[in-house]
């Protein structure tokens, strides 16, 4: 269904699973990343400022990072990552490049 033939560009569809150092790195980095994410709504929530633009930005910087991290231990080939990479810097710029209005 997937198969190409070699050299067409589609040998990181043939790949194959990931190894057990892989899949161990990949969870890892998912977990940490939820329990951050966690922590940081629990201090949020304990402090009772409600949700502001800086909060908007560290969730925002935290998932994005986790989610990079996560395209690297996955065993992602560079042609796999690189146009997903740059659309979560995209992100990132446009959350810390966007100004207050009340500023």
């Amino acid at each position: 269904m997937f198969a190409t033939t070699p050299g067409q560009g589609g040998d990181e569809l043939l790949k194959g699973a990931l190894s057990r150092s892989e899949l161990s790195l990949s969870i890892a980095v998912l977990v940490f990343t939820i329990l951050l994410v966690c922590v940081i709504a629990r201090i949020t929530v304990k402090k009772g400022q409600g949700w502001g633009p800086l909060t908007t930005k560290l969730f925002i910087i935290v998932v994005v990072v986790g989610a990079s991290l996560f395209l690297l231990t996955a065993g992602y080939s560079q042609a796999q990552m690189t146009p997903i990479i740059g659309l979560l810097g995209a992100i990132i710029g446009y959350a810390l490049g966007k100004k207050d209005e009340a500023a």
